[in-house]
């Protein structure tokens, strides 16, 4: 087994995170509402004037940890929603202008997904087109923990944001969520808009095709994207990793369904031992990863897709249907029946 590879996938320790865009503005909203700004960023690693370079990282355990001390301190529900409107759209984020080089929505989510590391490295989207409309399921790149919904709801908040500022009009993006109606539903529809629905296993924003090349007025400000884009560009090629560990592992299963602990651990010039105790480090392991991947194809082809239970067992190389039934009730907690119901 070959050890000295260069490890393409950043872990939890690694310096991906942009300080000065992502946790200085979350530090920023903290102290406008009366945080303590010793108290937000105990434990956490990071010093404030550091966070001026605009060039200076972070690592995805930081910038847990500081979002947890700000959830801690400021438990207001609407928290998240604000992170995410005003993250991307202030007059000094570089994301800005970049994202100001899309001419449709199909190249913003080009652009989103090209250059995702560099813009929001904690979490990663699938996106699957099904007859006229397109879908981006989300899910943690590098680390499980508990503050994924505030993630979520941060980046579908900042999503909504870019659409409406970019293309000037409101983009009738449907949102799903996998835990029931919350009782704070006025801050998402405050935030999100009234496409809402919950209870449906999924991350995910949906958007009708008809919107993906329809010419819409630029109502952009100006900017000298052109440089931008190639800045990007250049930054792109010298990074020195392509995905998250679970982005990583996620990618591996899904083009090798039928992998064990040893395959995958060789696929990544590791030891077995040495891969369960990353996996456990960031909350997972080969199993929750394998089961993740088998549930999100296995509920969308069913829900959205509205396939039958033999051919998405087949498509997931189940052999035996109740198996297959036994196994997505262990994933679920439902039954395909109930599910598509």
């Amino acid at each position: 087994m070959n050890t000295s590879m260069r490890r393409t996938w950043y872990e939890q320790d690694d310096k991906v995170v942009k300080g000065h865009l992502l946790a200085k503005s979350l530090i920023d909203l903290a102290v406008n509402r009366e945080a303590n700004i010793d108290s937000i960023l105990c434990g956490t690693g990071i010093f404030y004037d550091d966070l001026n370079d605009r060039d200076y990282l972070i690592s995805s355990r930081q910038f847990f940890g500081l979002i947890e001390n700000v959830q801690h301190h400021l438990p207001e529900h609407d928290l998240s929603f604000l992170f995410g409107r005003f993250l991307f759209i202030n007059s000094q984020s570089d994301v800005k202008q970049l994202l100001a080089h899309a001419s449709n929505i199909s190249s913003f989510i080009r652009i989103l997904k090209c250059y995702s590391t560099q813009i929001f490295p904690l979490l990663y989207f699938t996106e699957r087109i099904y007859q006229d409309k397109t879908y981006l399921t989300f899910s943690n790149a590098v680390l499980e923990n508990k503050s994924q919904r505030f993630l979520i709801e941060s980046t579908f908040s900042a999503i909504s944001s870019l659409c409406k500022w970019r293309f000037g009009k409101t983009i009738p993006l449907h949102f799903y969520f996998p835990y029931d109606k919350p009782k704070n539903i006025y801050e998402y529809e405050e935030n999100l808009g009234h496409r809402l629905n919950f209870g449906s296993h999924l991350h995910m924003i949906c958007l009708s095709n008809e919107w993906l090349y329809k010419p819409i007025a630029n109502h952009a400000i100006p900017f000298n994207n052109n440089d931008c884009i190639t800045t990007y560009r250049k930054k792109r090629k010298k990074l020195l990793f392509n995905h998250g560990l679970l982005h990583h592992m996620a990618l591996y299963f899904q083009q090798n369904a039928h992998a064990n602990m040893i395959d995958a651990a060789e696929f990544m010039h590791v030891s077995p031992a040495t891969l369960k105790r990353k996996l456990r480090q960031h909350g997972t392991s080969f199993q929750k990863i394998q089961d993740k991947v088998r549930r999100d194809q296995a509920v969308f082809d069913l829900k959205v897709r509205r396939q039958d239970n033999l051919n998405v067992a087949k498509g997931l190389n189940f052999n035996d249907l109740t198996n297959f039934r036994r196994a997505f009730k262990r994933l679920t907690g439902l039954t395909p029946s109930d599910l598509k119901q």
